[in-house]
């Protein structure tokens, strides 16, 4: 078996020492036939005296075409000219650590890669006419954007599971629905992806034969055929500084958000299971799955087992609910009880419905699935792909 173990993806940090040694490789989106300058600011920042400024901000944007060795291009390598700071020049990247390190983001990374990762970023950037400063990357506290995520093997199709997780309600978001099958909740500032590994990589891989991620997909289009591999991928994204700050206060200071100290499992699995459990607990869980069952079923063969196992009736209102959630999803069911009772009565009728999932039993293999990945994000457990043979693909 190929291990892997998924940890940070994409990072935008904000970094001032650096030295631009092929301005060529860049371009001025601000002025029009702008020369990009020879800038360094690894051992001078004096080097501003020399270049012209008209006092207005200027940005210069890594030409598009431009690649690694291994095919990868950031989604973002930009020098800022803002000559009204006190450090005028600041280079601004928004990058993938294991795109950096492997050319896809699908192999592991992991805490005791740190510094591996940190060259990988050094001498990608080298690639790109850019040298900057190692211990800056290592220390920096200017991260504007940080993703944590996780790829986990399922049992069922992505997309069975991705159509019912569309029917849920995450507190205080709202659904976004990126490609098919892909869910996403949350907010401009931070957001919990979901979608197919497998998918993505495919529908993004390179079309040179020769390439790192045209080998990958066509690889991972054999496993799929093959041992029918079906890859959770589940991600948090956190956007700007506060927000950063504002997630991780109950383990960190805000002195100590570096990317030395983000580069952590711990503050992974806290996040990932801090926003997959807001979004589908247990008890939700089942109560969608039961809902899908019809209403006779629900109310006869559920009432006998709620007699069974807890010596009461089930409340009709119980079964329509599970019923609404299955058919119309969580907030169009939410809505309705709410004509039928009164709000108050329809948060204690949650309350007692989720009391009886956990003592009901239930054959599904979503269910099983929706276990496996609770559980590899709280024990962070290990993602394995079946090894396959060189003639196989």
């Amino acid at each position: 078996m190929k291990t892997i173990k998924r940890m940070i993806d994409n990072i935008r940090v904000r970094l001032y020492k650096f030295r631009v040694f092929i301005p060529d490789n860049y371009y001025c989106i601000s002025i029009k036939n702008k020369v990009t300058p020879h800038i360094d600011t690894l051992t001078d920042f004096s080097c501003y005296a020399d270049i012209d400024t008209n006092h207005n901000y200027v940005g210069y944007k890594l030409k598009s075409y431009l690649k690694t060795s291994r095919g990868y291009t950031p989604y973002k390598i930009l020098i800022q000219d803002i000559p009204f700071t006190n450090r005028r020049f600041c280079l601004l990247i928004d990058i993938s650590l294991p795109k950096a390190l492997y050319g896809h983001n699908l192999f592991e990374i992991h805490e005791d890669q740190l510094n591996e990762v940190i060259y990988a970023v050094y001498t990608l950037l080298l690639e790109f006419g850019i040298e900057i400063s190692k211990e800056e990357l290592l220390n920096t506290s200017r991260i504007s954007r940080i993703d944590y995520c996780k790829n986990i093997i399922i049992q069922k199709p992505i997309n069975e599971l991705v159509a019912l997780l569309r029917k849920f309600k995450k507190p205080r978001s709202r659904i976004y629905y990126r490609y098919d099958p892909s869910i996403s909740f949350g907010t401009k500032k931070k957001r919990l992806n979901i979608y197919d590994k497998i998918a993505e990589v495919v529908t993004k891989a390179d079309k040179d034969t020769e390439a790192i991620t045209y080998k990958l997909a066509r690889l991972l289009e054999v496993l799929q055929i093959n041992y029918g591999t079906q890859v959770f991928r589940i991600e948090q994204r956190l956007y700007g500084k506060q927000t950063i700050e504002r997630e991780l206060k109950s383990i960190l200071k805000s002195d100590d958000i570096v990317l030395k100290t983000l580069f952590s499992q711990k503050i992974a699995s806290y996040l990932l299971n801090k926003h997959w459990s807001s979004l589908a607990y247990e008890e939700k869980f089942k109560a969608f799955l039961l809902g899908e069952q019809d209403l006779h079923t629900i109310i006869t063969e559920t009432a006998k087992l709620v007699r069974q196992q807890n010596k009461k009736n089930l409340n009709p209102f119980y079964a329509l609910y599970m019923k609404l959630l299955a058919e119309k999803g969580e907030e169009a069911a939410n809505r309705d009880m709410k004509l039928m009772r009164k709000a108050t009565s329809i948060k204690m009728y949650k309350k007692e419905l989720y009391e009886l999932m956990n003592i009901l039993p239930i054959n599904d293999l979503r269910f099983t699935d929706y276990q496996t990945i609770t559980n590899s994000i709280k024990n962070w457990d290990k993602f394995s792909l079946p090894i396959i043979p060189n003639n196989k693909y």
